[in-house]
């Protein structure tokens, strides 16, 4: 009677740890399963900098609205390394600025640059002052090209001889290129009313302006006692006067790719900017403007690959 009790608690026992197994499969299980998930899951942020959140759709570029006028854009003012001197509608007479001791060759025209007929070299290098007029005489002021001092060389027969005038010199206005922080006036040698002169414009013994690496301008009126400042202006490149004003030639500003011309007046505080005239198209690298008119005449511009001519200081080009 014995050996039935034994075997009926062996099968309770059995089904007993048939159940335990069945338990600790079914937590196994469900074990596995949570793992599985979490590793598929996302993690929010992942790929994305500190501080951000991704989207499902992107928002919209933000862009201010177009200005009605381009903002002014800031170039280098470079020494200018060409010059003209209007002698009249269809007549000027331009030239290369050389470096010392290579001679300059001058051109002249007669039929509003369509042509140019190329004169004999000056013994005058490094050429900053450019002067004629029709009665074919033309005169330089440079630097010799023996010695490579400040030297003023004059021709009466548009350029086929020249001779030296170093008389006319001491009277001049001129910047020796080897010191920019000075000018030379009729009265004598004087500091610059800016650290480097760029270039120089003349309308008489008494009255003279000078462009300034910064783009401000400086004029005088009393032989340089005094200097009257404006602000500077944005994108100059050239000066010259039409007599009585003095106009700044401006390049790839106010929408033009190519050059304008800006007048500038006597103000109360200073010299005052005018509006920009019309645009000269042209393409125009680092010191590739010149610029200069006539007395109450034409005015020629010399732009990069485009020469100008206009009868109204620069409002409409020919």
């Amino acid at each position: 009677m014995t050996a039935p009790r034994r075997a009926g608690r062996s099968r309770r026992n059995n089904r007993l740890w048939a159940g335990a197994g069945l338990i600790a499969l079914a937590v196994v299980v469900l074990a596995l399963t949570f793992v599985a998930l979490t590793q598929n899951r996302s993690v929010p942020g992942a790929g994305t900098t500190p501080g951000s959140s991704p989207s499902a759709t992107p928002e919209a570029t933000r862009s201010e609205p177009p200005s009605a006028t381009p903002a002014p854009v800031a170039r280098p003012l470079a020494v200018p390394g060409r010059l003209i001197a209007a002698i009249d509608a269809s007549s000027a007479v331009r030239a290369g600025a050389t470096a010392c001791p290579e001679p300059t060759t001058i051109e002249v025209t007669s039929d509003g640059g369509a042509t140019w007929e190329t004169a004999e070299p000056a013994p005058v290098s490094e050429v900053q002052r450019v002067a004629a007029g029709d009665d074919a005489f033309v005169d330089l002021i440079g630097l010799g090209v023996e010695g490579c001092a400040p030297a003023y060389e004059r021709s009466f027969t548009s350029g086929d001889a020249w001779q030296p005038v170093p008389e006319e010199l001491d009277a001049s206005w001129f910047v020796d290129p080897s010191n920019r922080a000075g000018v030379h006036a009729p009265a004598g040698d004087l500091s610059a009313p800016c650290g480097v002169v760029v270039q120089l414009a003349v309308i008489d013994a008494n009255a003279a302006a000078v462009l300034c690496e910064d783009g401000s301008v400086h004029a005088t009126s009393d032989a340089g006692a005094s200097w009257r400042s404006a602000a500077p202006v944005v994108g100059a490149a050239a000066i010259g006067t039409n007599g009585t004003a003095y106009r700044v030639a401006v390049v790839d500003q106010n929408g033009c790719v190519g050059a304008q011309l800006v007048e500038l007046t006597a103000g109360d505080a200073g010299l005052v900017p005018g509006a920009a005239g019309a645009c000269l198209a042209a393409t125009v690298g680092a010191g590739e403007v010149a610029v200069d008119s006539v007395v109450g005449g034409a005015t020629w511009l010399w732009a990069g690959d485009a020469l100008g001519r206009s009868e109204d200081g620069g409002v409409s080009w020919l």
